[in-house]
């Protein structure tokens, strides 16, 4: 089953030969910048979770033009879900695109003791004006959030973040590739991947990982500037009350999440007041689950998501009520907030 959004927990840091970020697209393929491995069949060390052991991999395949290549993680890695590729589509009135990626950049390293620093993941947002050029085809990103500090005196503190997926409409659309002009913090430039169509490797290999070589044109949103998507983010707040960040390390348990997702979007009158229950052991990841479906399923299955906790018959109340506030249904009683 294929998976059409932005998944920060796909995320890899890529440790050598070069240091950068990566995305894991399907099966046990991980999608990178080419710059940052050695030729085709050549070994590479990549990390799939922060803070945990590096696992080997191999280069697979690279662009001939492009700063793209492909990676194959050891046998012993399970599989993921695909995900879709994309494209962007033509413009002829000046629209733009929201983007977000999660990469490794330089910026968001943290010193610790003996002068030792540890990498630390960033998901990055912003957007890509689609009439906008580069003089060697890529795209430019305008990002939203930037390197706190300014530039570094040892180059782009955006080093790091080259091999991050480009995300746009919940399709992977692009590479990131370098940080051209470092009098511009703002202003990133990646790889796109329809220049790879026509590559017969490149097809055959997504092939073989489960993963479609057709790409899915990106819808284009509302006009809007980055301080209108901050807005709008405050917007989504008040529709998405869950209390937890998602857990961009959460992995596995697809088949339960499918499972979940198909139990409460029923067909018919009964879908309605569908329930479904996450059961198991203390210490599972249960709430983990939970919270890991909320964020992929809103606001593309769901309108509204609130988090009830119910560990009492008192704090299920409270925030019931809270829940009736929030639609303006003030005074209304349990049954009738059940209905709503």
């Amino acid at each position: 089953m294929a998976s059409r959004q932005f998944e920060p927990g796909r995320a890899v840091e890529v440790m050598s030969p070069k240091y950068g970020s990566a995305y894991r697209i399907g099966g046990r393929l991980v999608l990178t910048a080419a710059h940052l491995v050695d030729e085709v069949g050549s070994p590479c060390q990549v990390r799939l979770n922060q803070g945990f052991g590096k696992t080997g991999a191999r280069v697979v395949w690279k662009a001939e033009t492009a700063d793209i290549a492909l990676v194959e993680l050891d046998a012993s890695i399970e599989p993921c879900d695909a995900v879709v590729l994309g494209r962007l589509p033509e413009t002829s009135a000046g629209e733009k695109l929201e983007f977000q990626m999660y990469g490794y950049p330089l910026w968001a390293r943290t010193q610790r003791e003996h002068n030792k620093t540890a990498a630390g993941g960033r998901q990055i947002e912003g957007v890509i004006y689609l009439a906008d050029a580069s003089a060697d085809g890529l795209l430019v990103l305008e990002a939203e959030r930037l390197p706190p500090e300014g530039l570094s005196e040892k180059g782009s503190e955006w080093k790091g973040a080259s091999g991050a997926a480009i995300v746009c409409d919940g399709l992977v659309v692009a590479v990131q590739s370098q940080h051209q002009n470092p009098h511009r913090p703002a202003s990133l430039e990646a790889s796109p991947l329809w220049t790879n169509c026509s590559d017969e490797k490149w097809n055959d290999l997504l092939n073989q990982h489960g993963i479609s070589p057709e790409l899915v044109t990106a819808q284009l949103q509302a006009t809007r500037t980055i301080s209108q998507i901050s807005e709008a983010k405050k917007i989504i707040a008040t529709e998405f009350q869950v209390p937890f960040l998602r857990n961009v390390y959460f992995t596995g348990r697809s088949q339960l999440l499918q499972d979940l997702h198909a139990e409460l979007t029923g067909t018919g009158v009964a879908a309605l007041s569908q329930v479904a229950a996450i059961a198991g052991l203390g210490g599972i990841g249960k709430p983990q689950t939970a919270v890991e479906y909320a964020y992929r399923h809103f606001p593309v299955d769901y309108d509204w998501v609130f988090w009830v906790k119910a560990e009492t018959e008192l704090s299920a109340v409270t925030d019931l009520a809270s829940i009736g506030r929030s639609l303006g249904l003030a005074g209304a009683t349990l049954d009738e907030l059940a209905m709503a």
